[in-house]
């Protein structure tokens, strides 16, 4: 491991535990019936059984939760897909196109 390496990793450990992003995780495995007072919703997808065999070889890998990474890589995926959108004059090109399905 270089120095440089270790201070990344140092850093980066930091970041994360000072996020708390375990404490959902906790929660709900000392308390499930906690969920019912915080908003939440069930993502449910068919993936091939080698999609799944490899998240959760990831997750095992890095010691986080398949919640987790799945929560993380939908916020990212949906802030592209914005970025994408924005850039791309979507919004504009639509509301000129079908003003009418604006209005609703």
């Amino acid at each position: 491991m270089t120095f440089d390496d270790l201070i990344r990793y140092k850093a980066l450990h930091l970041k994360y535990v000072s996020s708390n992003s375990d404490l959902l995780d906790m929660v709900v495995e000392k308390n499930p019936a906690i969920t019912a007072d915080i908003p939440m919703k069930n993502v449910c997808a068919m993936i091939t059984q080698q999609l799944f065999d490899d998240l959760t070889n990831a997750c095992g890998l890095l010691d986080i939760s398949k919640r987790q990474f799945i929560e993380s890589a939908i916020i990212e995926a949906l802030a592209k897909t914005q970025s994408i959108l924005d850039a791309e004059g979507l919004h504009e090109y639509m509301a000129e196109r079908f003003p009418a399905a604006q209005e609703g």
